[in-house]
């Protein structure tokens, strides 16, 4: 049900100032200052909470607010419980109980924006643009040296996180494009501006190149398939955007299909060895594809012995366990050489071995509650058909990046993913018209 709420009173006045300076900043320094970034998201709050004391009874009623209350509560309840029964540190399970529970902003930010396009659009561009600019801040000239030569480069950050964040950029500025198209026809600069865009576009894709991130690039292709099929779905297939897109597309491919191909065929004849296998002690934990094997295979082992709540929100499941803990000499061998590793490399994996069943439910839920928010708003002519893809495929994205990258608490993540959860979501508090 979208709420019916005034924006008659001094306090709701207030509220939207709060919200969209708040949104302003929280946007522009998500990768230029997470403590700027706060502040924009503590003006949120406070925009939030006004709506809360004038609607009470709508908003307590919400599914996303009683969701995170609950998420947030078991959390914490589990961090204090595995501390005491598993013998896990108290400090590192309140510390990761605190790293999840900042989903708890979830509905907070979704309560500021309420579904206002002009403004959540803005935040879309002050994303993007502070994520070049501290891309170029942080690069130094020997990281473009070693992207040149041929060599894997994370630029200003590792490659693992700038194949996640140079994959999001590129699919969310393609579906970006006939927006943009569509709010500039009548510009006077716009042929420049076109041109501008479509440099960014192929920078991001790139740089996606350059880190040789492979799961970027397959979450990427499936973005990419899910989109073209909602434009066919939707009849929207434009004959000269589609050569323009396709023309530019197949150009990058054609300029680094050496890279590609050099990297799909050395990882694939590992694939095939490992499928070659009768069985997991068979494959060498050794290598990105063995390693990742063994950190899933353990992690799901892990959690089958506590499938509801998981081993806790601070235990990263090939770190804290030793091998006094096992018998099986797989387990041995496999916590002995991924106890290094506090990260599973998986999101699904990471999910179900710290948080259990309730975690894997918890992020189900706010996926659809995204997507069913957009989809309504698109049905009710809040956003049009471009918007929703957009939505929609940010959204598959994430879901196929899970498969190699498993970031759910690192903070810019956090804040990125956040706001397009929220952003979507945003569209259940509405503002009457």
């Amino acid at each position: 049900m979208y709420s019916n709420v005034s924006d008659n009173s001094k306090g709701m006045n207030l509220a939207s100032v709060l919200a969209t300076y708040g949104a302003y900043i929280y946007s522009s320094f998500i990768f230029l200052g997470h403590t700027v970034s706060a502040l924009g998201a503590l003006l949120m709050a406070i925009s939030a909470g006004l709506l809360l004391k004038s609607e009470r009874g709508i908003y307590l009623r919400d599914p996303l607010i009683l969701l995170v209350v609950a998420f947030v509560i078991i959390v914490f309840a589990n961090a204090i419980a595995i501390s005491r029964n598993a013998g896990f540190s108290f400090d590192e399970q309140m510390d990761g109980a605190v790293d999840w529970g900042k989903y708890a902003l979830l509905p907070l930010i979704a309560l500021a924006l309420r579904g206002n396009v002009v403004v959540i659009k803005r935040c879309v561009y002050l994303i993007i643009a502070g994520f070049i600019v501290s891309v170029l801040i942080g690069t130094e000239y020997v990281e473009v040296e070693r992207a040149l030569s041929g060599q894997r480069t994370g630029f200003s950050v590792s490659i693992i996180q700038m194949g996640m964040w140079s994959s999001i950029f590129f699919v969310l500025m393609l579906a970006m494009t006939p927006i943009i198209l569509k709010t500039y026809r009548y510009h006077r600069a716009y042929l420049v501006m076109v041109v501008a865009w479509a440099v960014l576009v192929a920078l991001m894709f790139q740089i996606m190149v350059f880190t040789q991130a492979r799961g970027a690039w397959l979450a990427t292709a499936v973005a990419l398939v899910f989109m073209l099929l909602m434009y066919i779905k939707f009849n929207k297939i434009s004959k000269k955007g589609m050569i323009l897109a396709a023309g530019l597309l197949f150009g990058l491919i054609a300029m680094n299909f050496q890279t590609f191909y050099d990297r799909v065929t050395t990882e694939s004849e590992r694939i095939a060895e490992i499928a070659s296998v009768s069985g997991a002690d068979e494959i060498e934990i050794s290598g990105s594809i063995g390693l990742r094997f063994h950190m899933i295979h353990f992690a799901v082992k892990r959690w089958l012995e506590r499938p509801i709540l998981g081993w806790g929100p601070g235990t990263y499941i090939t770190h804290h366990f030793t091998v006094d803990d096992f018998d099986d000499e797989l387990d041995k061998e496999q916590v002995t050489r991924l106890g290094d590793h506090k990260r599973l490399h998986n999101g699904y994996a990471t999910v179900i071995s710290q948080l259990g069943i309730v975690g894997v439910i918890f992020f189900a839920l706010i996926f659809y509650f995204a997507a069913s928010r957009v989809i309504n708003a698109y049905s009710r002519a809040y956003v049009d058909v471009d918007f929703l893809i957009m939505y929609l495929t940010l959204l598959i994205l994430q879901l196929a990046l899970y498969l190699t990258n498993s970031r759910f608490t690192m903070i810019e993540y956090q804040l990125l993913f956040g706001f397009i959860i929220a952003s979507a979501y945003s569209f259940q508090f509405k503002r009457s018209q």
